[in-house]
C-alpha cells in the first residue's frame, strides 16, 4: 500500500462539526439538537473532543429550521458562555 500521499502526523488540522443538517429530525438522527442549550451542550461535547469549529443550523424548540437571526444569536451566545468549553468559531446558517 502507497502511503506517500498520507498527511504527517506532525500536519495541523481544524476539525469542524456540524451538529445538524438543515432539515434532519429526530427521527432519522435521536442526538440532532434543538434547543438553544442543545446546542451549547452538543458544541461542549465537540470541543471536549477536538472540534475548532463548531456549526449550527438554528432550530425552533420543537426542530423546525428557522432562519430568525434572534434564535441563531441565542444559540451563538449560550455556546460562548461555557467557559472553558467553546470552539474557537461558531458558523451560523
Amino acid at each position: 500500500m502507497d502511503v506517500s500521499n498520507r498527511p504527517n502526523r506532525s500536519d495541523k488540522v481544524i476539525l469542524t462539526c456540524a451538529m445538524s443538517g438543515a432539515v434532519t429530525t429526530r427521527k432519522q438522527c435521536p442526538a440532532i439538537p434543538y434547543t438553544v442549550e442543545d446546542y451549547a451542550a452538543e458544541a461542549k461535547r465537540a470541543y471536549d473532543a477536538g472540534a475548532a469549529v463548531v456549526h449550527i443550523h438554528a432550530r425552533t424548540d420543537d426542530g423546525q429550521p428557522t432562519y430568525d437571526a434572534e434564535r441563531a444569536d441565542n444559540a451563538s451566545a449560550r455556546t460562548r458562555s461555557r467557559r472553558g468549553a467553546l470552539p474557537s468559531s461558531i458558523a451560523r446558517v
